[in-house]
């Protein structure tokens, strides 16, 4: 979310990351992507959909690869019960280096 009051989701990150709860902060990360997608692209978020992630990929100007890099890691964060601080770490710097490449 890049507009609004973004002060109590800062906060609450910094709870979550107090309590090293890795997965919640990666989700949350993960939904704040979308919520840009959605926003900068009008793109109807559906990454199961068939031809999804070329149509993301055409939008942003990213190689299919890149893109399905950045799904794979979202779906391997929905699918595990926890993960540690490396892994968020990975997730962070590859949102943060897809939005940088725009």
């Amino acid at each position: 979310r890049l507009q609004g009051d973004w002060s109590s989701d800062v906060c609450s990150s910094d709870l979550y990351y107090q309590r090293a709860d890795h997965k919640n902060i990666a989700e949350k990360k993960i939904t704040f992507f979308w919520d840009r997608v959605r926003s900068h692209y009008f793109l109807s978020i559906n990454p199961g959909q068939e031809g999804f992630a070329e149509a993301l990929a055409k939008k942003t100007g990213h190689s299919l690869d890149a893109v399905t890099n950045l799904l794979s890691q979202f779906d391997s964060v929905h699918q595990a019960k926890q993960i540690d601080a490396a892994r968020l770490k990975r997730l962070s710097d590859t949102i943060i280096d897809f939005w940088k490449k725009k």
